[in-house]
């Protein structure tokens, strides 16, 4: 059985060049600096709307890879990790579709589930 840092250098062998660049971008100290900031500045989810924890996200607002080092304040927002995959998967319909007709259908699906859930509490 390979060892923990075996797996870890091969896993990284595999890694692209965006890949790479992205990792170093996140294990800088500016990095850490903008993480903190937005912390303090933010402390909650804007989409829960509860506190930020622990294992929350700073999520880049451009999706243009070519910017990832930027990192200007106004570039970035913290996001709990369930809103951060709620985000990604969401924008990625919306540019697919090219326009916000999800939000709609969403908003239906989950007034469905309040009404058939209500009218199974009064059975």
């Amino acid at each position: 059985m390979a060892s923990k840092s075996k797996k870890n250098k091969i896993a990284k062998s595999k890694l692209s060049e965006k890949q790479i660049r992205k990792r170093k971008v996140r294990a800088s100290a500016d990095w850490a600096e903008l993480r903190a900031q937005i912390r303090d500045e933010q402390k909650i989810d804007p989409i829960s709307m509860r506190p930020l924890n622990r294992g929350w996200n700073l999520h880049h607002l451009s999706q243009d890879e070519r910017y990832y080092d930027d990192l200007s304040r106004e570039r970035f927002v913290g996001l709990n990790e369930y809103s951060h995959r709620c985000v990604h998967y969401l924008h990625d319909i919306v540019v697919r579709e090219g326009d916000f007709n999800v939000f709609e259908r969403l908003q239906l699906i989950i007034q469905q589930m309040i009404d058939i859930t209500e009218s199974d509490k009064l059975r």
